[in-house]
């Protein structure tokens, strides 16, 4: 009854902010605002969820500094005031219209992507937004409208795929979306307890090949039963010995995060004899939760509150010590709640994520901001192409040859190209803010006087991510553009 309640309340409030009638004055040219705040949501990675949190929330900040709101009770109230000059000026170089951004709580990066797109089918539906899918692919007279409620941009932690993509448009997800790469992130492989981190890290082990990778999580190529990998297969200092002897145990991960996609691309591009449409999850070794689900990448409390009972015999798949997961660099070291838990009761077993060495190398801040780290990944927002896209010249993003709207003097905005009003221009609008190349290109944060280009900076690293690499940034801008 309350939920029914919420969700009534919800739609309510949407339908008044679609309803409210636009000031007479005209917003900024050359932007996406309409003088009307709106409603906008974002869903899907979790990874990603924390800094896009952040993200959303210094760009509300700028508000305060956009348009003068109404605030007399009535119909127009929290309304941008008509006000003089007319087009106003973009003084604050943020969220002139007052938009209220939120963010949903997380499915997995693919599962956003696909509502965002409104596939596989038009029942998909994202519970907690507030609007379905509605579009027109682009070069097309297809028509995607879905059902359900669905996202306005999505988060993700993986790259687009151009084939079997979550798109309705083409199997390539860059046909009707633009990945907007915003930070970098690692994703580590996971030793349980400090014991076997040593043991991974230390003289006598080995460090992890994407072969050893592919054979660890395809239950083969080890001395165990069935071929399944043992610890002195990894370790070989410890043959002989009870730990040793141990079967490595697999977790397997939630299929929809971009995590387990960047994890599973790793290994069929680096390893020998994967089979085409190979999963970590696919095989009778790789362990799932007690539900028959698989769990959430970046939180050990998942699978370490999971079984029954925890176990300290060196033999037992119950034993954390022989487990091995892979998750967020980033993420779990910024949050240590994530990664060091101890689950209470008997037996009590400290549990700490432990990073591995890959290809000879441990993940850390600087091999991933100078791309050094093996298992790197850019994590993105991602948009519509209506709603918000790169200008091009040819196929090609070319922000230099096409410049945004002039600022001061001969400093000119970002130029992301798309929707002039709405929902549809508020994403634009989020997407140049969370772009734009310098300081010259953003405004004062009126809360702190610090420059908003520092502040997303601060926002990124905050969450456990760095910028993303100068080598990988499209010209002009400070993201890496896929469109």
């Amino acid at each position: 009854m309350f939920k029914l309640a919420v969700a009534t309340s919800v739609a309510a409030v949407a339908g008044l902010v679609v309803g409210a009638l636009p000031a007479s004055a005209t917003p900024p040219t050359g932007y996406g605002f309409d003088n009307v705040p709106n409603v906008v949501v974002g869903g899907g990675s979790d990874t990603t969820y924390p800094a896009m949190l952040n993200l959303t929330k210094l760009y509300m900040q700028s508000a305060i500094s956009g348009c003068p709101h109404v605030t007399a009770i009535g119909s127009t109230l929290n309304d941008c005031s008509d006000s003089s000059p007319n087009p106003q000026p973009n003084t604050n170089l943020g969220d002139y219209d007052g938009d209220t951004f939120t963010q949903a709580n997380p499915v997995g990066s693919s599962a956003g992507v696909a509502s965002l797109n409104g596939a596989p089918n038009s029942s998909t539906s994202y519970v907690g937004a507030v609007r379905p899918t509605n579009y027109t692919c682009p070069g097309t007279s297809t028509v995607i409208t879905t059902t359900g409620a669905n996202v306005d941009f999505a988060r993700s932690s993986r790259a687009p795929k151009t084939s079997s993509g979550n798109s309705v448009c083409t199997t390539n997800e860059l046909d009707s979306d633009t990945f907007w790469g915003f930070a970098q992130d690692g994703v580590q492989v996971i030793a349980l307890t400090s014991t076997r981190g040593a043991d991974l890290q230390g003289v006598g082990g080995s460090s992890l090949t994407p072969d050893q990778l592919f054979n660890i999580w395809n239950c083969t190529g080890g001395s165990g039963a069935g071929g399944q990998m043992i610890w002195s297969d990894l370790v070989p200092s410890l043959l002989g010995t009870p730990r040793g002897d141990a079967l490595v145990v697999p977790w397997g991960m939630n299929s929809s995060s971009g995590t387990f996609a960047t994890f599973q691309t790793f290994i069929q591009n680096n390893a020998s004899g994967v089979p085409t449409g190979w999963s970590p999850d696919g095989q009778a070794c790789d362990r799932k939760l007690q539900s028959g689900l698989f769990p959430l990448e970046n939180d050990i409390k998942n699978i370490v509150n999971d079984p029954t009972t925890l176990s300290t015999d060196p033999a037992s798949a119950d034993n954390p010590d022989n487990w091995l997961w892979w998750g967020s660099f980033g993420a779990m070291s910024a949050f240590p709640y994530l990664s060091n838990y101890t689950r209470a009761g008997s037996p009590t077993i400290p549990t700490i994520a432990t990073p591995s060495p890959v290809n000879g190398i441990l993940p850390s801040t600087s091999g991933i901001i100078a791309n050094t780290y093996p298992i790197g990944r850019t994590l993105y927002h991602v948009t519509l192409k209506p709603y918000a896209d790169c200008p091009k010249t040819g196929t090609a993003c070319d922000f230099p040859g096409h410049v945004g709207p002039l600022i001061t003097g001969t400093t000119h905005d970002l130029n992301v190209t798309g929707a002039t009003n709405g929902v549809r221009g508020a994403v634009r609008e989020f997407t140049r803010f969370l772009c734009r190349a310098s300081t010259a290109q953003h405004g004062l944060n009126p809360y702190t006087g610090n420059n908003n280009f520092n502040e997303i900076t601060s926002a990124i690293n905050t969450a456990g991510f760095t910028v993303v690499p100068a080598s990988l940034r499209t010209s002009g801008s400070r993201c890496d553009v896929l469109s």
